[in-house]
């Protein structure tokens, strides 16, 4: 190899990707650091530190001296012992969703009959089907190589068992798959499917008449061929759940738009739902009518902007990538996808059984959310250092580079276990606390809430949860001004109309505790509502508490437009309480 390829393979290896995006999502960090979230940023690193225990792992496990006549050579060393814990979360996973399918466990949401350990059927279903592309490739692998032969010695015992229990983990993960409901985890396995047979198939056609009946033309019908199946494939998921399809969409819309308004270094890790919601408030305060304008001529207005039906306040971008451009620019989305695409080129080249994981989990985190769960970030970490691995040669200081190798591994051990996971353990320990506490606030005791949630907030100072319930009862309990401090940071942190809601209502309160400034309170209010309507139009809840706040300070004339327009409205999602509303609205215009 020429120096200069050399150069090149060197500045575009996994460990300087992988060092590169690290470094510029922390440098967003900085530069946004009102709105960068913590919690977020010691998650970066702590996969960093995972990274370079795992990287330096794979180099020792490679230096490591086997018979030459040994069941299992140098290089598979190493993915036999990833396989085993990919198997491991695969069997976990399929025995806990096995137990809550049969009733002797509780599913983790109440709407779906199982989730595993996880909260949703649907990133399940990922981390099922990174699981099974991981084994079936193995397994492919391993039967590709020769016959199978009857074990003759205790090692190859032992791998025959361990090769029935990847086999049995396989087969679980498979059955459970489809049950999962999951799109994207069917198209990535499907993909993963697709990267793993196609070498052996293209092998076999080569062998066959296929080059004397189509002679030049094999590469166009492949490419024809594989066009219609994915063609065939995206029209049948869209038709499977259009709405849904519809709103990811929307949503990939509005995270562009973020992006191209800070493209260089992003809004800042952990602040992707709180720059959405001020996006989409801005979209639809730029496309809704005036308000105005009539009630007849706002709501026919408002019919005609189609995204109504499809906006919502999402807390992640279910799509990984344009989640990392929002958060930390253009040039982290674009090292991210050099740093995948290269790792997933090396593993496939190797036809590793990594190789198929990572394919399918690149896939899935189009179309999802995986990276906000530890386990799939420890995949993808896992997937990258053994990937960083394939390229490792015999050095000349090899027991120097041992000795760096294990001394790295020593430092980010101790970081990860004296500073990261104590925090981590803390920020659950409050989670657990605040789950308990919140009897109180479902119950009514606001006195109580206000007391001991501060506690909970130093722990957890972005935690939209306790933030909006804290703000709430604050406001029942008459301080309305700091309220007002406490949701307008859940504003800044979440996308949900329901904190500039209540928002609203304090400033009504207020508006109604110091006559003097209740023009000023009213406007605030009205902002507020007006605000929340704009962030989510398919609520008629916003409207509801305008239709108050003029009926309390005695615009007769503002509220009789907005009964009708909340009578008149039809929400994109209907339950008793838009019927109550809609009914008090009713009232209000039949009133003499």
């Amino acid at each position: 190899m020429t120096n200069k390829g050399r150069w090149l393979e060197s500045v575009f290896s996994v460990d300087v990707l992988y060092a590169l995006l690290l470094c510029w999502r922390w440098l967003s960090a900085v530069l946004h650091p009102d709105s960068a979230d913590p919690a977020a940023v010691a998650r970066l690193w702590a996969d960093g530190a995972l990274y370079v225990v795992l990287r330096c792992l794979f180099y020792m496990l490679s230096r490591v001296p086997l018979r030459s006549n040994a069941f299992l050579s140098r290089e598979s060393l190493s993915e036999v012992l990833v396989v085993a814990a990919i198997a491991l979360v695969g069997s976990h996973e399929s025995w806990v969703s096995m137990r809550q399918i049969m009733g002797q466990a509780v599913s983790n949401h109440s709407l779906y009959l199982f989730t595993g350990s996880l909260k949703n059927p649907g990133p399940l279903g990922g981390l099922l089907a990174v699981t099974a592309a991981v084994l079936l490739s193995w397994l492919l692998r391993r039967w590709s190589s020769g016959p199978v032969s009857r074990p003759s010695s205790p090692g190859q015992w032992l791998f025959a068992a361990f090769s029935l229990w990847v086999l049995s983990s396989l087969f679980a993960c498979i059955v459970l798959l489809p049950a999962t409901l999951s799109r994207a985890a069917w198209t990535a396995f499907a993909f993963a499917a697709a990267v793993m047979l196609l070498p052996p198939l293209r092998e076999r056609l080569r062998g066959s008449d296929m080059r004397q009946r189509f002679p030049g033309k094999r590469k166009w019908l492949s490419l024809l061929a594989t066009a219609a199946l994915v063609v065939v494939l995206a029209i049948g998921g869209w038709q499977l759940k259009p709405r849904s399809a519809a709103g990811r969409l929307y949503i990939d819309r509005i995270s562009l738009r973020i992006m191209a308004d800070n493209l260089w270094t992003g809004v800042g890790p952990g602040n992707y739902a709180g720059a959405y919601g001020r996006a989409q408030e801005a979209f639809f305060a730029r496309r809704l009518p005036s308000w105005d304008a009539e009630s007849d001529a706002f709501l026919s207005g408002l019919q005609d902007v189609s995204e109504t039906n499809l906006a919502g306040c999402p807390e992640y971008a279910f799509n990984e990538y344009l989640q990392t451009g929002v958060e930390s620019g253009l040039p982290a989305l674009l090292m991210m996808l050099c740093l995948t695409v290269i790792a997933a080129y090396r593993l496939c080249c190797r036809r590793s059984p990594a190789g198929a994981g990572l394919v399918a989990l690149c896939v899935f985190s189009l179309f999802s959310y995986p990276f906000a769960l530890p386990v799939f970030r420890g995949m993808l970490t896992l997937f990258l250092a053994m990937s960083a691995g394939c390229s490792l040669r015999p050095f000349r200081s090899a027991k120097i580079r041992s000795f760096v190798s294990m001394a790295l591994i020593l430092v980010c051990v101790w970081w990860l276990a004296g500073n990261f996971l104590p925090r981590e353990k803390q920020r659950e320990a409050t989670l657990d606390q605040w789950r308990n506490l919140r009897v109180w606030y479902s119950g009514g005791d606001y006195e109580l809430v206000v007391e001991h949630y501060p506690a909970l907030l130093r722990e957890q100072p972005r935690h939209t949860g306790i933030l909006f319930e804290y703000g709430r009862s604050l406001h029942l309990t008459g301080d309305h001004r700091r309220a007002l401090e406490v949701l307008e940071q859940g504003i800044r942190c979440s996308s949900d109309p329901m904190f500039l809601n209540v928002q609203g209502n304090c400033y009504r309160s207020l508006a109604v505790a110091v006559p003097d400034s209740a023009q000023h309170y009213t406007a605030l209010a009205e902002e507020s509502y007006r605000r929340a309507f704009c962030r989510v139009p398919g609520r008629v809840y916003p409207l509801s508490l305008l239709l108050r706040l003029y009926r309390e300070q005695g615009l007769a004339g503002q509220a009789a437009r907005m009964a009708a327009i909340v009578a008149g409205y039809e929400p994109r999602i209907d339950s008793p309480a838009v019927r109550e509303l809609k009914r008090e609205a009713e009232i209000y215009i039949l009133e003499p």
